[in-house]
């Protein structure tokens, strides 16, 4: 999973016709991510899950190269502001941790300390946050505000 990401929001055809998934990442690359060539560093496209309507299924892009797949990332923040999105993918396991860490991080961004969510790991102002004793005061793990 080193070299996937997953892309968020583009519609499928409905209409049964054959669809080139490699083509329409590539045109998302280099319409709003300002990156061309994108093709010859994919191996692999496939949606994720079963088709359901009026539901956007993720598309997992498996990389050759990972620096290629580090700068697709990387300039994820272009994608701000339109119905798309992408991120790493991450075992289930390292999934659930980041979710059960994800009020915790809110809290701390409201709060206005720096934070960063590494992998499944959380920093709060530059410390680690530990489940049992966190970062220090004003910080809770027990809050439920997604």
């Amino acid at each position: 999973m080193r070299d996937n990401l997953l892309f968020y929001g583009l519609a499928e055809r409905v209409d049964g016709e054959k669809e080139n998934s490699i083509a329409l990442i590539s045109d998302i690359c280099a319409d709003l991510l300002n990156i061309d060539d994108v093709r010859q560093y994919i191996d692999r496209v496939h949606w994720v899950g079963r088709r359901m309507h009026n539901k956007y299924r993720p598309i997992v892009v498996k990389f050759n190269n990972f620096n290629m797949r580090e700068e697709v990332r990387r300039a994820a923040n272009r994608l701000r502001n339109t119905r798309f999105a992408l991120s790493e993918q991450f075992p289930k396991d390292v999934n659930d941790r980041r979710k059960a860490l994800l009020p915790v991080m809110k809290s701390a961004k409201r709060q206005g300390r720096q934070v960063k969510l590494v992998k499944d790991v959380l920093y709060i102002d530059g410390r680690k946050y530990e489940a049992d004793h966190g970062p220090g005061p004003g910080v809770r793990g027990d809050q439920d505000d997604m």
